[in-house]
């Protein structure tokens, strides 16, 4: 065997273990015991059988698991450090970071640096897990409890050798009956991931595409994210690969999708365009009427602008349709250079920004 901490093995949770037996073609089998399960793994056309024990309080229990993690390694043909790993994981989804510069040839990272690769990463989920929830152009706030919930889930596996390798493990319910492993809400989001890093990397040259990829989990959270990711270093790249729950497999790739230091320049900007050219919900305007427009005085509808500090575009004049009642507060708070207030969606049309379906207009006391 490789050389373990022999602590590693009493540290196993039984039900992890057998979890990875069950994704990796073991198939279980009946126990003359509750507290022992017992399972099988067809090979070369004989039989192997296992013996796991459910309770960890057994006397020979990291024994067992110190010879069940040696047979692995000799099945599966690697380090017995690398199963112990594996079993100490639940199953899911395995998305590997590689970055290769001059400065991570060492293997290592300044801590600078990894803050930020980390930050990225959680953001990449967390608009990964929103898209699969609803697909959107651009989301405000990535803040939703069911991707949030999905996110303190996840764990960072330790880094591997080759350059700097950064891995984020996406739990994944295993395929249990008719369960449809698709519509778990794990894997939609690493196959998101996986459809918007694969569009990202065809539209490194061309990036007009992304802006039209919503569906496939492209938003401007995701590209700044992606973009966060950038590598040190004018010849700096990155690798991103999958490696899918055994027995619920993904999207098929046959090789690592890549990214060069060029590229990240662009998701930036269409980033930035997605996140100008997309409603926002529940903005709220406080400023003063600084322009009333109206048709005709017998017009049902007119139009006034504010000037008002919005999120995103700073010191900004915003344009808003109103009824006839709501011009009329409007140009009353115009003549007497009174603030108002309005909450609606922000939208931004050629230059201009735009204020949609909103409360209405509310004139302010000169003291608010």
């Amino acid at each position: 065997m490789n050389i373990v901490d022999p602590s590693e093995f009493g540290t196993l949770r039984p039900l992890n273990v057998v979890d990875y037996l069950r994704t990796h073609g073991w198939a279980p089998l009946p126990s003359p015991r509750a507290d022992v399960a017992v399972l099988r793994f067809g090979l070369n056309g004989r039989d192997v059988t296992t013996r796991v024990p459910l309770d960890e309080t057994f006397g020979d229990y990291a024994l067992r698991m110190a010879e069940l993690a040696d047979l692995l390694s000799k099945l599966e043909d690697r380090p017995v450090a690398q199963v112990v790993n594996d079993l100490a994981t639940p199953p899911g989804d395995l998305v590997r970071f590689r970055i290769a510069s001059e400065e991570t040839e060492s293997g290592s990272l300044g801590i600078t640096q990894s803050l930020e690769l980390r930050h990225a990463l959680k953001n990449l989920l967390l608009a990964a897990a929103h898209s699969a929830i609803t697909p959107a152009s651009n989301f405000p706030r990535l803040s939703q409890q069911k991707a949030v919930a999905l996110l303190e889930q996840c764990r960072e596996r330790q880094s591997e050798r080759g350059s700097y390798v950064a891995s984020l493990f996406v739990p994944v319910l295993p395929p249990v009956g008719q369960l449809d492993i698709d519509e778990e809400f794990g894997r939609k989001t690493t196959r998101l991931m996986f459809s918007a890093l694969s569009v990202a990397a065809r539209s490194a040259v061309m990036p007009e595409t992304l802006m039209q990829s919503q569906q496939e989990g492209v938003s401007s959270n995701f590209l700044e994210a992606l973009a966060e990711l950038e590598p040190p270093g004018p010849r700096g790249t990155i690798e991103v690969s999958f490696n899918w729950l055994r027995g619920a497999p993904g999207p098929d790739f046959t090789r690592p999708l890549r990214f060069t230091h060029e590229s990240f320049r662009n998701y930036r900007q269409v980033a930035k365009a997605l996140r100008e050219q997309s409603p926002i919900s529940n903005t709220e305007l406080v400023g003063y009427v600084i322009h009333v427009e109206k048709k005709s005085p017998t017009a049902e509808r007119g139009r006034f602008t504010i000037a008002s500090f919005v999120e995103g575009h700073g010191d900004s004049r915003v344009q808003v349709p109103v009824d006839s009642a709501q011009h009329k507060a409007a140009a009353e708070a115009h003549a007497y250079g009174r603030k108002v207030r309005l909450v609606g969606t922000l939208v931004k049309t050629g230059r201009s920004l735009e204020l949609r379906e909103h409360s209405g207009v509310e004139v302010l006391d000169d003291a608010d």
